[in-house]
Order: C-alpha cells, then sequence, then structure tokens
C-alpha cells in the first residue's frame, strides 16, 4: 500500500467540527489548515447508515477507521470522483476503487485504513449483515451464492460494479428529500433498496471471469508467505520469479489478481508493520530497526515510516 500521512477518523472530525444535527440527517464540515475540509452527510435507518463524503483536501491522505460494529456490516461502497482504496490490516487485503465504480465488502473485520485522492466524493452504505442476508433470496444462483458466503463468515467482495444514471438518480433522491421524521427514515430506506436492487440486477449479470487455477492459488499464496518471511532482503521481481519458476509478468499479474495489490506495496507494509512492533518494544534504536528490516538508509526508512503512521519513529 503507498506510504501516506495517517489520521484516525476520530482524530479528524474532532478538529474545527462544524455540524448541524436533527433525527432526520447530520451534517458535519471538518476543516484544519493541515489537511484540508472533508464534507460529511449521513442519514440512518434501523437497519441502514449511509454517508456522503465529500473530501477537499491538501493531499492524499491514509484514514484510519476502527469500529467494532464493522465486523457485523455489509459495506456498499461508491465513488463518485476520485480514487479510493480500502485496506484491511487482518486480511492484508487492498481494495481500489475508481470513480464511478462500486463494490460491495463484508471482512468481518473491526478496523480499515482508507486511502483517499485530495479531491474524492463517496457514497458509503453500511448494511446490518443479518438484514442484508435476508434480502438475498434463493432462487437466484447468484444472490444465493452470496448469502452462503455471509453465512460462513467468509470475506465477501463483489466489484466490477459502474454507477449508471439511474443510480445517480437515486443518490440524488436520497440526499435531496424534503421529508422528515419517520417518513423520511421510510423513504431513505426505500431509496437505498431501490438502489441495491438496480446494483443486484446489474452485478448478477456482468460474466464470471475464470477463476484462477486451485495450483495457480497455492503457488501466489506461497509467494504470499514467502514475502512475510523475507520481507527484509533485498528482494526483486526477478529474485521472486526465480525462486518460484515463474517469469516476472506471471508474477506481477498473478499476485494482483490474489491478493489486489502489488508485491512491492506488501513487501513495504510489512516492512512496516515489523517497524512499529520493534519500536513499541522499545528494545531498538532507529538505525537498528532500520537495518532489521531491510532499509540500506535510516533516513529513508524514517521518511517512509513517517508517511505511513503519522509520526517518526524516533517518537516511540
Amino acid at each position: 500500500m503507498p506510504l501516506l500521512k495517517t489520521l484516525s477518523y476520530s482524530d479528524l472530525l474532532a478538529v474545527q467540527r462544524i455540524q448541524v444535527a436533527s433525527a432526520d440527517m447530520t451534517h458535519t464540515v471538518a476543516q484544519h489548515a493541515c489537511w484540508g475540509t472533508l464534507d460529511i452527510k449521513q442519514l440512518t435507518t434501523d437497519h441502514v447508515a449511509v454517508n456522503y463524503y465529500n473530501g477537499k483536501l491538501n493531499e492524499e491522505l491514509n484514514i484510519s477507521f476502527e469500529d467494532k460494529q464493522l465486523a457485523n456490516v455489509v459495506n456498499v461502497c461508491i465513488s463518485l470522483e476520485g480514487h479510493t482504496a480500502a485496506y484491511s490490516k487482518n486480511h492484508n487485503l487492498l481494495l481500489p476503487l475508481s470513480a464511478n465504480h462500486y463494490h460491495h465488502v463484508a471482512l468481518n473485520d473491526d478496523a480499515y485504513d482508507l486511502q483517499v485522492a485530495p479531491s474524492f466524493q463517496d457514497v458509503h452504505i453500511q448494511f446490518d449483515q443479518d438484514y442484508f442476508k435476508r434480502l438475498l433470496c434463493d432462487e437466484n444462483p447468484w444472490m444465493h451464492s452470496l448469502k452462503e458466503k455471509l453465512e460462513r463468515k467468509e470475506a465477501m467482495l463483489q466489484d466490477n460494479g459502474s454507477v449508471t444514471y439511474e443510480m445517480m438518480r437515486i443518490i440524488h433522491a436520497l440526499f435531496n428529500n424534503p421529508l422528515s421524521g419517520q417518513l423520511k427514515k421510510i423513504y431513505t430506506e426505500a431509496k437505498v433498496l431501490e438502489l441495491l436492487a438496480t446494483q443486484f440486477k446489474q452485478l448478477s449479470e456482468i460474466p464470471v471471469k475464470n477463476k484462477p487455477s486451485t495450483a495457480d492459488r497455492d503457488l501466489f499464496m506461497a509467494i504470499h508467505e514467502y514475502l512475510q518471511q523475507h520481507f527484509a532482503e533485498d528482494l526483486s521481481l526477478a529474485s521472486i520469479a526465480r525462486q518460484f519458476g515463474i517469469n516476472e509478468f506471471k508474477l506481477k499479474k498473478g499476485y494482483r489478481e490474489n491478493f489486489n495489490s502489488t508485491v512491492f506495496d506488501h513487501i513495504v507494509e510489512f516492512r512496516m508493520k515489523k517497524a512499529y512492533e520493534l519500536l513499541q518494544d522499545g528494545n531498538c534504536l532507529v538505525h537498528e530497526v532500520s537495518r532489521n528490516i531491510g532499509y540500506r538508509s535510516a533516513n529513508h526508512f524514517t521518511t517512509a515510516f513517517k508517511k505511513r503512521f503519522g509520526k517518526s519513529p524516533s517518537a516511540f
């Protein structure tokens, strides 16, 4: 994952915040000279939370979210402008999302990072997982497969969705609704279900891509484990490909297909994770940590660490 300045979502909302709340919608504008402006509108019903994010930031940011309820929801993420990428630390999984696309995600994870472009607009819908499962009918093979994954508590990602004019019309109606009180809640849930039905129809009609063979999947799992064990070494695509008897093209293409990430993004992430652990233990100096995780220059390590975690390794 690219190394960016990291801020927690709660810290973003804690500074210079303007908030207008009613029984129907919460509108929050968070501003700070260091990172810019984040405009958030939220609608909620008994089973659904709908968030609209409009960011005008000074630079790309990595926003860290943590919430125990995240493990019990299905997320529908829609990018209207700019690129985003969600990263699950527990699954070592990067989920990129380009403008005018969406995906459905359930990772049974209570924390993730969201990498955002300086200018972005996203709609993020969280469904109570049990409620979402009740919407899936067994008669439709695509929905039935989705339901089975959720029942088994498997990580779920349904992507390839493109935002259509009809979807944009529904999203606009959601946040430009003159009703109030219980009527607004009913209207919100109805529109969310209309949006979901439109997405289900589109996703169920997308031809299924050829899945990687079991042998290929096992190969790239072995490469992933190899990187976890050897990240501190001077690795190159050529040396990794040679180690596993494949060419560099297959290595790059297959790794991204299996993990939604590049080989080097994962190497850097493994290095940063280990560095954080070593610094927290307090038994190593910064230059020792740098050397232990494979950096030849302590200055380069310090720069990379500060971009990833928002503070210098010497702060530990």
